[in-house]
């Protein structure tokens, strides 16, 4: 197993390794695949594994069609599901869903066979399937040029975090932002029920935290993992003051 499968196994943005080890297992990828071909086009329907510009120019709208289906889906039947978002798939099936949708076609996470009359199955390939999405993007949503001023947070008192944080997520593109309010704004909905899903803000800050801000361009040392998820808790907990309406 490569260190980018085990990366999706663990559901983490990405491991902290040092680049020599990095750049040891992509040798061992080299060796394993030669002759190298380039890398294939991305197929026009393509949401996985492109940028979020890619997906909006082809797709149209201001919401990858995938985050809404899923969102729209686990809004339905998955706010009370113990754990949602901290409990793992099988690879395979994720994999095979992620080509499924990639060429295009639609999950029934209602109808499907595989789904139909296991709602708990539907609800957990849906939840991982999310967060795949933001792992997949190429860099977090809150972009590696920003990441500099996301590290900057942790200086910032208490009293001052949220106003800080408002003023962080108004530097996002445009598209990035609105996705960020719209994920966050379905985390809200998720923590609303954490006595039942015991899914807090909190913990559902672990779980995004990385996902939605964890750099693809440069090494991060692990203690700014705090930062980062406290990041994305205030979000959650201050949804009303840090994003317009």
């Amino acid at each position: 197993m490569c260190i980018d499968e085990l990366e999706n196994a663990l559901s983490v943005a990405r491991l902290n390794l040092p680049s020599p080890i990095r750049d040891h297992d992509k040798s061992f990828s080299t060796q394993s695949n030669r002759p190298e071909t380039p890398p294939a086009q991305p197929l026009p329907t393509q949401q996985f594994g492109v940028p979020l510009e890619f997906i909006l120019s082809h797709c149209g709208g201001n919401i990858p069609p995938i985050v809404d289906q899923l969102i729209e889906y686990l809004e339905a039947h998955a706010l009370t599901m113990e754990g949602v978002f901290r409990k793992s798939a099988n690879i395979g099936s994720i994999k095979r869903l992620q080509d499924r949708i990639n060429k295009g076609e639609k999950i029934d996470f209602e109808n499907d066979p595989e789904y139909k009359d296991n709602e708990y199955v539907a609800s957990l390939h849906a939840s991982v399937l999310l967060k795949t999405f933001f792992r997949s993007l190429g860099e977090p949503l809150t972009t590696n040029r920003l990441y500099p001023k996301l590290a900057a947070l942790s200086e910032v008192s208490k009293t001052e975090k949220s106003a800080a944080v408002k003023e962080f997520v108004k530097l996002l593109p445009r598209e990035n932002y609105i996705l960020l309010k719209t994920v966050i704004k379905f985390l809200t909905r998720v923590a609303e029920n954490s006595k039942v899903n015991l899914m807090t803000a909190n913990n559902l800050s672990v779980v995004f935290g990385p996902n939605l801000t964890w750099p693809t361009d440069q090494e991060v040392p692990i203690s700014q993992l705090n930062n980062l998820n406290n990041f994305c808790y205030k979000l959650i907990v201050d949804y009303d003051s840090v994003f317009d309406h």
